[in-house]
């Protein structure tokens, strides 16, 4: 369990560097992505930075000088679980392996860096969290974005006349370890009070980070642009300018995934057809 206590001493103890951690997951094929994903954190993100990379994952990947591997269980990962709950894997991760970072960022494991991404773009000096313009709905009012809109789901956001809605991508986003911390500890809870009710989010851990965001009172946040969250279908539209973050086609690789939006509707939202049972809510409840 994170000491929140000892991560705050550690912090005051801090020297002027940064650390910067990036959380991903690679459960099942996912694996065919891992190599590409490193080598494109190393390279284009935050060049000269000290960095460490925490992976989840139920395969046996290669292990580099500044990777932390997690390895789970194979039980109950089938869809959409491992992403429900990348809130509670992160809950998992050591605290010794923790305490250096002092930024976190949780990324997608089909992300590609595409050009260096510096403090200039994302100001990790000063922004609590940082979260990113979805590149499908920066455009939308309430009733075309897929908000959790079921009153009985911990992710529930309201219908509020002229209010100014912002749906947040879940692919990238991050905070000071504290922050990121609390985020995950909150939407852990929310998801896990969810399944006990025997309902999941109609977009998962997506609907709850948008929760979180929609409920941050203090304007204390980054939102980075839709050039950050770029489908690779997508990646040679005119009014994406530049590139920073690509998120690879998942049905070139992975032959069960959905071959397009109507498909991923019908398969993908709330639970994708599997039983929610007693014995997966104790797997999760711990």
């Amino acid at each position: 369990m994170l000491r929140l206590n000892d991560l705050k001493e550690s912090n005051i103890n801090k020297k002027t560097d940064y650390t910067i951690g990036i959380y991903s997951i690679f459960i099942g094929n996912y694996e065919i992505f891992y190599e590409e994903f490193i080598k494109s954190i190393n390279n284009n993100f935050f060049p000269g930075v000290k960095k460490k990379i925490f992976i989840i994952t139920n395969k046996n990947l290669q292990s580099y000088e500044n990777t932390y591997i997690l390895k789970v269980s194979d039980k109950f990962i089938n869809f959409p679980f491992p992403t429900l709950f990348r809130f509670r894997y992160f809950r998992k991760i050591p605290f010794t392996e923790l305490k250096q970072v002092d930024y976190m960022f949780f990324l997608n494991g089909n992300a590609v860096i595409k050009e260096p991404i510096n403090i200039s773009d994302l100001p990790i000096n000063k922004s609590r969290y940082i979260f990113t313009l979805h590149n499908g709905y920066y455009k939308c009012d309430y009733n075309s974005i897929p908000f959790e809109k079921n009153k009985h789901s911990s992710a529930y956001i309201p219908a509020i006349k002229d209010f100014n809605y912002t749906y947040i991508g879940g692919g990238f986003f991050g905070g000071f370890l504290l922050n990121f911390i609390n985020l995950c500890n909150i939407n852990y809870r929310n998801i896990l009070t969810d399944l006990k009710k025997g309902y999941i989010a109609v977009w998962h851990d997506e609907s709850h980070i948008n929760k979180y965001f929609f409920d941050l009172k203090v304007n204390n946040h980054f939102l980075a642009g839709i050039n950050y969250h770029i489908p690779e279908k997508q990646e040679n539209r005119k009014d994406f300018k530049y590139k920073k973050i690509i998120y690879l086609d998942k049905s070139k690789k992975l032959n069960m995934y959905p071959k397009n939006w109507k498909e991923k509707k019908v398969k993908y939202i709330h639970n994708a057809g599997n039983e929610i049972t007693y014995e997966l809510i104790q797997f999760y409840d711990k």
